[in-house]
């Protein structure tokens, strides 16, 4: 974690917790904290998204893309988090009701986080990752190449009816690309109250998912912490420092290896092309004096 994708060695491992809550509510920490308290790799699908393999990463768009087909969509999801013993951030967020079909004995641990804060955490974040530049970016890279394809299948119209809806219209929130769940009506123009109805909309659809709702769990992210976490648990209290990340440091952390690495690729790109293109056209040249 921190930047680097946990991967997993044991596929009879199975998912024991589903974090629930939004990117930006400390979902790095909450990693952290699980892979901590339950001894093995979790999924956050942000690191995954743009840390791992190519293959992985195609799986994770695929997961989108047959996201109308159940059988389809279940067995991806299958692929995507056997040998994990959590999941949480995004893709993981938008498929509650089909992991905890999928893993029935799961915890789900919804985290929450002041709207107002979270807004101001998240708003620098979707302008870097949906400009229509970075299809060009990041095309020759292996893995990082479907990032954009999947924040674009986070923002499809398609869900509309679904309170999964990634959708908030650019003119409700000009600054703001459409990437986030549900629809806000125009009477909540308010930033705040967009973003107070988007949480309140996650969780409308986050409750029914779960049929038995002594495995649904609340936490704060002001309450975060051993304890509390233990406590849903059942773990005894780790003799280890609490693990507080920062997702927006973690997050601008990768995004500039990210740009880096795709920055040296097209040099390199660039570079080899202009070297063929002046031995071809020294190779006329002397084909020409000839």
């Amino acid at each position: 974690m921190g930047g680097i994708p946990s991967i997993p060695t044991d596929p009879s491992r199975k998912v024991e917790v589903i974090g629930a809550g939004f990117s930006r509510t400390g979902t790095v920490t909450f990693a952290l904290a699980m892979e901590k308290l339950l001894d093995g790799p979790v999924m956050h699908g942000g690191t995954q998204m743009l840390g791992r393999e190519d293959a992985y990463a195609r799986k994770l768009e695929e997961a989108y893309r047959v996201r109308h087909d159940k059988a389809k969509l279940m067995t991806a999801l299958r692929e995507l988090t056997t040998g994990f013993v959590a999941v949480c951030d995004v893709p993981s967020t938008q498929f509650i009701t089909e992991l905890a079909d999928l893993y029935p004995d799961a915890k789900i641990i919804y985290v929450t986080r002041d709207p107002e804060k979270w807004w101001k955490s998240v708003e620098g974040l979707v302008s870097k990752v949906t400009p229509a530049w970075l299809y060009i970016l990041l095309w020759p890279i292996p893995g990082r190449r479907w990032f954009p394809y999947i924040v674009a299948h986070m923002s499809a119209r398609d869900y509309a009816g679904d309170i999964r809806t990634w959708c908030v219209p650019r003119s409700l929130i000009p600054p703001m690309p459409t990437i986030f769940f549900s629809t806000p009506t125009p009477e909540t123009a308010d930033t705040v109250s967009v973003f107070v109805e988007l949480m309140a909309r996650h969780i409308e659809y986050v409750q029914p998912s779960v049929s038995n709702k002594e495995q649904l769990f609340f936490l704060d992210t002001k309450d975060y912490g051993w304890e509390p976490l233990c406590k849903i648990l059942d773990k005894p209290i780790p003799n280890a420092l609490f693990p507080r990340a920062n997702d927006t440091e973690a997050t601008e952390k990768v995004q500039k290896k990210v740009f880096l690495t795709a920055l040296a690729v097209w040099l390199g790109i660039f570079a080899m092309a202009g070297g063929s293109a002046w031995w071809t056209w020294m190779f006329l040249k002397k084909d020409t004096l000839v």
